[in-house]
């Protein structure tokens, strides 16, 4: 069934001042949640990760150590007893080098395990990547070991995209919303026509009339202002001459 406007034309300026506030509204809603789409995208689960190399690796020997799409087990800081400690797995793609000239490793399919404390790790704890197959700490994988300086995560959706769809289904739902409201519901459309209608039964000031009552407020408040003055001087004088003060 189709929607239908409810009475149209009648209580035209009330329905379309309500329309009004309930689109302020609606794009008020859709400004504060664009900016908490940027906050949420942040704390999404991050299966991407591009880790900066350590000084003095080379994107070359970096490739050469670990060829693309092999397997490998990321490595956190040393444990108390001066053993890495594993953090995560993922999958090797390759070298990437970003406006700063500097190499990163790009990790994709990226799995976080839990501490002991059963918080899950977080990929910037990258330390150290290996391959798969030496996943078990032990001697002689140092020289196997790709150091890693710095990793920052991609986010599964881009914050603004993410804060576009949310922007555009809040405006399409605060849209049907306000037509409802205003055009459909038959209750609130006939209540909408009846404050319409009471409106045009106001006996309105005229402007004569609002700047002699304004003349009227402001010299009352005047007066007042000076009788104040006048009787909080007398009383200070009474007081000093009675020596209270």
């Amino acid at each position: 069934m189709a929607m239908s406007i409810h009475k149209p034309g009648q209580g035209y300026w009330v329905r379309a001042m309500t329309a009004g506030l309930i689109g302020l509204a609606t794009v008020a809603l859709a400004v504060w949640l664009y900016g908490q789409s940027q906050l949420v995208a942040e704390f999404l689960p991050k299966h991407v990760w591009s880790s900066a190399l350590a000084p003095g690796q080379t994107a070359a020997q970096a490739e050469a150590l670990i060829p693309k799409g092999s397997a490998v087990v990321l490595r956190g800081a040393p444990d108390k007893n001066g053993q890495p400690t594993v953090i995560g797995s993922g999958t090797f793609s390759g070298i990437t080098v970003g406006t700063t000239g500097l190499p990163s490793a790009r990790l994709e399919n990226v799995r976080l395990e839990r501490n002991d404390k059963g918080t899950r790790h977080d990929g910037s704890q990258i330390k150290g990547i290996v391959q798969a197959a030496g996943a078990v700490p032990g001697a002689g994988e140092a020289g196997a070991v790709l150091a890693i300086d710095k990793s920052v995560g991609e986010p599964p959706i881009a914050g603004n995209l993410l804060g576009g769809i949310v922007v555009a289904v809040v405006l399409v739902v605060g849209a049907l919303l306000g037509f409802w409201i205003v055009g459909t519901k038959v209750s609130t459309v006939e209540w909408l026509i009846a404050c319409d209608y009471e409106m045009k039964r106001v006996n309105w000031s005229t402007r004569k009339t609002i700047i002699g009552s304004t003349w009227v407020v402001i010299g009352a408040c005047v007066l007042l202002a000076l009788m104040l003055f006048v009787t909080d001087y007398g009383l200070q004088t009474i007081f000093r001459a009675m020596r209270l003060l």
